[in-house]
């Protein structure tokens, strides 16, 4: 029995097209991956190299003493400003893919309606990327000498807080400082560490998984036929075996269909959110700050991008949000204050359409599409990923908002 058979014939007509709008979806789409490596400049603080450095981390003082000075467990090699930016490259690249791409069970999928935007703006990180290690490591030697007044500074700390150490101060600074510098690579071995690749794949169309499968089962069906009619055991062991196999492939084919309409529901939740918060933004501030229009710039971006689905609902709305903001930035004095109004109206109105289509979505069996409530996007990692524009975090602080300043 299909999955379908306990739906009206109205809805599985519904439910058929959509899978056909998904296999289209999926034939003019990739699969992308973004896999970065990169040389983390740094020596970990080891008991070993501790104690080369005379440093008695095996009496609670000792302790105590590298817990005040040393923090994290590692020294840099270089200054932070000059290894951070090929950092921020990396996160925005990776930033870049989640923007422009639809999150399926097979992977990120970039639809052609955003591999334009997509690729315009990874190469632009890509190039960021490699210019900030061409800066690195031609000028390697002088970044690592910058760093001597720090480690002065940090080992003198070190040195006074010592509860005893034979060594005077100089010569534990200096053995500090070559223990470091025994540690730093050439650069050339520095430039081999990094990497920026993309790994580009098509994307299984549900057509295409269900032919397989099928063709797959046809010929193991046709196989037990030749299995010798005395051996009776062993056909039953492999006619169980397919059996088995044949429920999988069922619970394969909904959890595929499933990742799909989630995917759909998802994206029209945070359209729906993201206007949302822009509309309790203008309602408690009274005005749409530079802030709040970026937002709307990037929202109608990514729509424009990931509007897969042939909405040409959607396209109005937004085109409508266009307009209003558009008419609000250009008016002055009461035309103005009468554009705020129609940019508020034309928020309601998206927010309104949109939450309508999410309960749009086919309802197959498993499949649930995402409740959307008046959250404000701040509270959303997947709202993050279309309005907030943010510079990159500190390296190896907090977490990393999934968007990229695209404009």
């Amino acid at each position: 029995m299909s999955n379908l058979d306990f739906m009206p014939e109205d809805e599985q007509q519904k439910v058929a097209q959509w899978k056909v709008q998904w296999d289209t979806v999926l034939r003019d789409g990739i699969i992308i991956d973004i896999h970065v490596s990169q040389w983390w400049p740094y020596v970990s603080l080891n008991p070993e190299r501790m104690a080369n450095l005379g440093i008695p981390t095996d009496t609670p003082e000792g302790k105590d003493a590298v817990k005040k000075v040393l923090k994290g467990g590692r020294i840099d090699l270089i200054p932070e400003e000059f290894y951070k930016p090929i950092q921020w490259a990396a996160d925005r690249a990776r930033r870049n893919v989640d923007f422009f791409t639809i999150d399926v069970m097979f992977g990120h999928l970039l639809p052609a309606t955003a591999y334009k935007e997509w690729k315009a703006e990874h190469d632009n990180q890509y190039a960021a990327f490699w210019t900030a290690i061409d800066e690195l490591c031609n000028n390697l030697d002088s970044h690592i000498l910058s760093m001597r007044d720090t480690y002065v500074d940090l080992f003198s700390r070190v040195y006074d807080r010592l509860p005893e150490i034979v060594m005077g101060r100089q010569q534990f600074i200096e053995e500090a400082i070559a223990d470091i510098r025994r540690n730093l690579p050439d650069a050339e071995y520095v430039r081999s560490r990094y990497s920026m690749v993309v790994d580009y794949r098509f994307a299984p169309m549900l057509d295409e998984i269900s032919e397989s499968e099928t063709r797959a089962a046809k010929l193991r069906a046709e196989s037990l036929l030749e299995v010798d009619a005395l051996d009776q055991q062993r056909n039953t062991i492999l006619e169980e075996m397919q059996r088995e196999v044949g429920v999988q492939l069922e619970q394969r084919r909904l959890k595929v269909e499933e990742s799909l309409a989630v995917a759909e529901g998802q994206f029209y939740g945070i359209v729906a959110e993201a206007v949302q918060g822009l509309s309790n933004a203008l309602s408690s501030r009274g005005k749409f700050t530079g802030k709040q229009g970026q937002q709307l710039k990037n929202l109608i971006k990514q729509v424009s991008c990931l509007n897969v689905y042939s909405d040409k609902g959607l396209d109005e709305q937004i085109s409508n949000l266009e307009q209003a903001f558009v008419a609000r930035t250009t008016s002055q004095g009461e035309a103005r204050t009468n554009a705020l109004e129609g940019l508020e109206k034309a928020l309601a109105d998206t927010k309104e359409y949109v939450t309508q289509q999410i309960e749009n979505i086919p309802k197959m069996r498993g499949v649930r599409a995402i409740e959307t409530d008046d959250t404000a996007p701040e509270e959303g990692l997947r709202v993050s990923r279309m309005m907030d524009v943010e510079e990159a975090p500190e390296l190896g602080g907090g977490s990393v908002r999934r968007v990229v300043d695209i404009d």
